[in-house]
């Protein structure tokens, strides 16, 4: 399994930075949550391996992709009772192939402002109950 010392993924940075921890993982994916920015059960998909971008992925590794990104958006609109899950991937930050799934509901900050320039998240964490049932359901719906 390839790790990068220089990868903030890779190397556990991010979980600090962006307040997260694994909820679900596989021997090739993992899944954490966020208790930082401005959505309520952001998550992030990523492999544990590291690979830099979606076109790195083999063909085994890209069918479990497709499969997990629909079951979690699955799961996050019904836990959160969203009609919409955002799933996008940026790249240009850290070099480690992740997606982010953000449950959308009506008028949140996402709603019109994810692409803005200006852009400024309003920090709101879950608190640890709310976190540690959030990953127990999702933990319980992939079972």
């Amino acid at each position: 399994m390839t790790k990068s010392i220089e990868c903030d993924i890779c190397n556990g940075n991010s979980d600090s930075i962006f307040k997260r921890k694994i909820v679900w993982s596989n021997k090739r994916w993992n899944l954490s949550l966020s208790r930082y920015l401005a959505v309520k059960g952001f998550a992030y998909l990523e492999p544990v391996e590291h690979i830099e971008s979606i076109d790195k992925l083999d063909d085994d590794l890209s069918k479990e992709f497709g499969l997990l990104v629909v079951k979690f958006t699955k799961i996050l609109k019904e836990i959160f009772k969203v009609k919409l899950v955002y799933v996008y991937v940026f790249g240009d930050h850290i070099s480690h192939l992740h997606v982010h799934l953000a449950p959308h509901s009506e008028g949140d900050f996402l709603y019109s402002k994810i692409i803005t320039p200006d852009v400024s998240f309003p920090e709101e964490t879950l608190t640890e109950n709310e976190f540690n049932n959030l990953a127990s359901c999702i933990r319980k719906m992939m079972s």
